[in-house]
């Protein structure tokens, strides 16, 4: 198996995971399951695909339970293929699930660089997370001395939140 296409599998499975709200420990437990561990004998793939079954029913993410099912199917007797699949959606789970947040701070960057220059400092970093659904939290590092961070947030987030743009989000600005 080419290791390009289980990539694929895996990110198509990233992308399902976090548009139908399948939590990253579900996704964590059945790839734990699956590894294979030296000395330890590995759980039968039969009780992976039942674990999957019954999760499926009881939690989000039913349209991504339903593909690790059909990954489970399609590669049977290849343990390696499945743990590799599930490896690449863990890694890339949150990338896609943070992607709006990347895209937001993106179209923010030019913004929140010229309030920053203005108060003669410069920008070094914005990273930043969800706190909830349209809950977002920025964090800009800045390089210099600030005197007064709190003002610079509130101008910054005011700035941010009188864009036609972002005004489907809740911002919290942090300096760092």
């Amino acid at each position: 198996m080419l290791e390009e296409e289980l990539y694929k599998e895996g990110e198509e499975l990233a992308k399902t995971a976090v548009s139908s709200g399948m939590a990253v420990d579900q996704l964590r437990k059945i790839y734990e399951m699956v590894k294979i561990r030296p000395l330890i004998k590995p759980v039968p793939l039969q009780y992976v695909h039942a674990h999957t079954r019954r999760q499926m029913s009881r939690v989000k993410g039913r349209s991504a339970f339903k593909m690790i099912l059909n990954i489970l199917d399609k590669y049977k007797d290849d343990r390696e293929a499945i743990a590799k699949i599930l490896e690449y959606a863990l890694l890339l789970y949150d990338p896609y699930r943070n992607k709006p947040v990347l895209d937001l701070i993106d179209s923010a960057e030019s913004m929140i660089r010229k309030i920053v220059m203005r108060h003669g400092l410069r920008l070094s970093d914005i990273y930043g997370r969800f706190i909830g659904r349209n809950f977002v939290e920025l964090r800009i590092r800045i390089d210099g001395y600030c005197r007064d961070k709190g003002s610079l947030a509130a101008e910054i987030q005011r700035v941010l939140q009188s864009n036609r743009e972002f005004s489907d989000f809740r911002i919290r600005i942090w300096i760092d």
